[in-house]
């Protein structure tokens, strides 16, 4: 138990230790701006640099809930239709009727 505590604590310091990185360019950018340009220039580049995330996560969400629709929920209505008529069980015809629906929704055009 102990040990798999450990891993589990070394595996967090880990994550943290990636996300560092990328804060500390973000407050040396910061701090960077506002000795140069001040506290407007602070001010647009933090307005810039959360409009940017702010964008990037609309597209994620965006992207992941087409995917849901697309993808997922025709994938499990098919794996159910399917199952009920073959042998085989739900679970064993999931990945099948997931890759028929990536191969569907990658040929269809746009």
């Amino acid at each position: 138990m102990n040990s798999i505590l450990a891993d589990l604590i070394q595996y967090i310091e880990k994550l943290t230790d990636k996300w560092n990185l990328p804060l500390d360019w973000f407050f040396y950018l910061n701090s960077y701006v506002s000795e140069r340009f001040g506290f407007f220039g602070q001010l647009t580049l933090n307005l810039v640099i959360f409009y940017f995330a702010f964008l990037l996560l609309t597209r994620l969400l965006k992207a992941t809930l087409e995917m849901v629709k697309f993808v997922v929920l025709p994938g499990l209505i098919l794996c159910g239709i399917t199952s009920y008529f073959l042998p085989y069980t739900f679970v064993t015809l999931l990945p099948f009727c997931i890759g028929v629906m990536l191969i569907i929704n990658l040929l269809r055009p746009s």
